[in-house]
């Protein structure tokens, strides 16, 4: 999910890392910006971004993961999404 949008489907495998998750989201999406303008989380906490996707928590075929802009002022996700 993005910004209220209706859920969109995006198949991936459990072996991605998180920021090639990110990067999936963002292209499949159509959204302008890199890494830096988004937060990606599931259950409300970011990915690792050099873990596996499958090792987060909530991790479950047909999950929901939020996108979110960063806004102003807040900080680069340094080491997770």
């Amino acid at each position: 999910r993005y910004c209220g949008r209706e859920a969109a489907e995006v198949h991936v495998l459990p072996t991605l890392t998180g920021l090639q998750l990110k990067s999936k989201v963002i292209a499949e999406l159509g959204l302008d910006g890199g890494f830096q303008h988004y937060y990606l989380k599931l259950n409300r906490a970011p990915f690792g971004a050099r873990s596996r996707v499958a090792e987060h928590d909530g991790w479950c075929d047909g999950c929901v993961v939020e996108l979110e802009d960063v806004g102003e002022g807040q900080a680069k996700a340094i080491g997770h999404t």
